[in-house]
């Protein structure tokens, strides 16, 4: 199985857009790396090596979730929580890690208190879902779910699908794209590394997602957060520990919105480095930046400013603005 899943992978590797310019697909992940994230690096850490011990310890039987015997007649109600702690094999650990990736960018957007408190909220709420869904099933002889995050990433997915917006398309064979699609391909390639048992838990935690972002789930549930005291300490003793710096252009570029000095890389000065004419550059416009370009920029992890400064240099032009900022 998991070489299959690995081939059915590298055959959709070949289909990267090529005509895309380089800058356009970096501003499709936003900045690089897990600067402002500690949450999205903090569950990838703690998913790979809760899934490396399960292995080595031979726990993987005590992860997945069934109803009976395990949960209404041994009594195993750890199962509910153990079953979203960890992946059984490493395809999912791959994929998982890569979806958890793409997902940083709804930590940015929401801030790290509110993305850490929808991960357990949502995953409280999928678990009641599974339940029911295994007892309404168990006459198809549906008798458990896989274990593994599949909830919370599929909650998280339908709001990134909502909350995110598109920063470019391509063609594939003739067939308009979106950079959303690599989201929909790494969810279905772990639907098809786990699949049956994993569409359960797929499919409530996309409900999940669904009424948090609707207003059927009562206000107590969509307002709700971790304990502020639990999650200082959290921050504190773990979160701080792993935080990234911001990337080096990044830095660069907002100490330039900040009034220091920097070596132009655009402009009249800049120089054909074969020719040695010089090229044209773009008028700077006194039009003020439109607030939904300067978000569309700051959803993707770049400082405020830095952002206000690029699209005010490239005339409120986003996907110039992300090339400059990006250098």
């Amino acid at each position: 199985m998991h070489a299959a899943c690995a081939s059915n992978s590298n055959s959709r590797s070949v289909s990267a857009p090529s005509k895309a310019a380089p800058s356009t697909v970096m501003l499709s992940a936003g900045v690089s790396g897990f600067y402002n994230t500690p949450v999205s690096k903090a569950a990838i850490l703690t998913i790979a090596v809760n899934s490396l011990s399960a292995s080595i310890l031979q726990g993987k039987p005590l992860l997945h979730l069934q109803l009976f015997p395990h949960v209404f007649t041994h009594h195993q109600f750890w199962r509910l929580a153990s079953t979203h702690m960890a992946f059984t094999s490493s395809s999912e650990v791959l994929f998982g890690g890569i979806l958890i990736y793409h997902m940083r960018l709804l930590e940015r957007h929401w801030g790290s208190y509110k993305f850490a408190s929808f991960i357990l909220i949502s995953s409280v709420v999928s678990t009641a879902l599974d339940v029911m869904s295994l007892l309404l099933l168990s006459n198809f002889n549906i008798t458990h779910v896989s274990p593994g995050p599949y909830a919370a990433l599929s909650a998280l997915a339908y709001n990134f699908v909502v909350d995110i917006p598109l920063t470019y398309r391509f063609k594939v064979m003739g067939v308009t794209v979106t950079d959303k699609m690599f989201v929909y391909l790494l969810g279905g390639q772990m639907l098809w590394c786990s699949w049956p048992h994993c569409l359960i838990p797929i499919v409530c935690g996309w409900i999940t997602g669904m009424i948090l972002k609707s207003d059927v789930a009562p206000v107590y549930i969509k307002k709700w957060r971790i304990p502020k005291r639990i999650w200082n300490i959290f921050d504190t003793y773990f979160l701080k520990l792993i935080q990234s710096d911001a990337p080096t252009s990044l830095s660069r570029e907002s100490r330039s919105a900040d009034g220091y000095a920097s070596i132009p890389t655009t402009g009249p000065h800049r120089r054909n480095s074969t020719a040695g004419v010089e090229m044209p550059s773009r008028i700077p416009s006194n039009r003020p930046p439109s607030e939904a370009n300067i978000q569309t920029l700051v959803t993707m992890g770049f400082e405020r400013n830095a952002v206000i400064a690029a699209l005010q240099a490239t005339d409120d032009d986003v996907n110039a603005a992300a090339s400059r900022l990006l250098e």
